[in-house]
């Protein structure tokens, strides 16, 4: 269901792409003026207009202050930056949400100034916020209001940062997937898989002590040596076994904290956007599209606080590193054994002519 459905919604992305083009002529104060209201929330990253610029405009609104502009398009390039770092070891994307509400004359309300919400890594979008939805914390949408909240995904193209909106339209059809693949996965019992583009690191030495006690076993002096030699390899194909396992829930245990301490410093950057937008609301420094002598609001509650959020995915950072801790004392048990059984092997066969092993026995965690 999952990739059946992630083909329709990539289909989507790709024709939801635009640039906003700029002429010789365009001033940069004219940049943070709104687009129309109706205007279409698909965006692409532009060197030349700030994703901080297309923000606000695609959302209606427009910074006033000079120094606040600077502030705010200065977070949001910290987000930014935050986002690419925590993709650079991983073919994951980034979901974040941005978040506002119309009133029935068109006034927008950007609910505890928080506009800006992350929420997490994914294969895909629908992956992203499947998996968000695991922890039942989404409060519902503000009553009168009209949802106009998008999504924007995030992707890495080389050393690029690229973003594609999943815009307004298509929001309810998105978020009503992606609550039945979660079902689906609560239902089954389906844990997340860690990426299956992760390089992850094994011990192979088994497959050299196979062969050479295959190969050369008649080199020993006795068939009692002989016999011993043939259990000690399989005594070490079993220990690489084990090994081979806890090093990789170790592997995949230290992706997940990487990418958990990548969210918990997104969080707190959005935390920075929302205090911005929440002082330029309050200073009447925020004007809407739609009417500018209205005035923005703030006043109604953001379906999850960014706080409570922040403190949840730290509190799930520490448990991890303790995880992270106690696995790691198993790896480094079991590959002291490991090394004993290859260095009571290698004994079995000292000033004997077989040939070397080309691998690294273990790479320590």
């Amino acid at each position: 269901m999952l990739s059946h459905t992630w083909v329709h919604f990539n289909s989507i992305l790709a024709l939801l792409t635009l640039s906003i083009p700029l002429s010789s002529q365009t001033r940069a104060d004219d940049l943070w003026d709104p687009l129309e209201p109706s205007a279409a929330f698909d965006i692409e990253t532009n060197p030349e207009v700030p994703l901080a610029i297309e923000l606000m405009r695609l959302g209606a609104l427009k910074l006033s202050d000079g120094k606040l502009r600077e502030h705010f398009t200065a977070e949001v390039r910290s987000l930014q930056k935050a986002i690419a770092q925590g993709l650079e070891s991983t073919t994951n994307g980034y979901l974040v949400k941005v978040e506002i509400y119309t009133d029935e004359f068109g006034t927008p309300d950007v609910p505890g100034g928080q506009l800006i919400f992350p929420v997490g890594e994914g294969k895909t979008p629908i992956d992203a916020l499947a998996e968000y939805m695991r922890v039942p914390r989404y409060a519902s949408p503000p009553r009168r209001l009209k949802d106009e909240s998008y999504y924007i995904w995030f992707k890495r193209e080389g050393p690029e940062l690229k973003a594609s909106a999943i815009r307004r339209e298509w929001r309810e059809v998105f978020e009503r997937s992606a609550f039945d693949e979660n079902r689906r996965r609560t239902l089954l019992g389906i844990v997340r898989e860690a990426d299956p583009n992760a390089v992850i690191t094994a011990a192979r030495r088994a497959e050299y002590w196979n062969d050479v006690a295959n190969k050369h076993i008649g080199v020993l002096r006795s068939k009692r040596e002989m016999e011993r030699v043939m259990a000690l390899v399989e005594e070490f194909k079993r220990a690489q076994t084990d090994f081979n396992n806890l090093y990789r829930e170790y592997q995949v245990v230290d992706a997940r904290l990487s990418e958990q301490r990548s969210l918990v410093s997104v969080l707190s950057i959005a935390g920075s956007i929302a205090g911005i937008v929440s002082e330029a609301v309050k200073s009447g420094k925020v004007v809407s599209a739609a009417d500018k002598e209205s005035k923005v609001r703030i006043d109604q509650k953001p379906r999850e606080e960014w706080r409570v959020r922040l403190e949840y995915e730290k509190n799930e950072a520490n448990l991890q590193e303790g995880q992270l801790k106690q696995l790691r004392i198993k790896v480094e048990t079991k590959g002291n054994e490991l090394q004993r059984y290859n260095q009571t092997l290698e004994d079995a066969f000292k000033g004997q002519p077989i040939p070397k092993s080309t691998d690294t026995l273990i790479v320590r965690p």
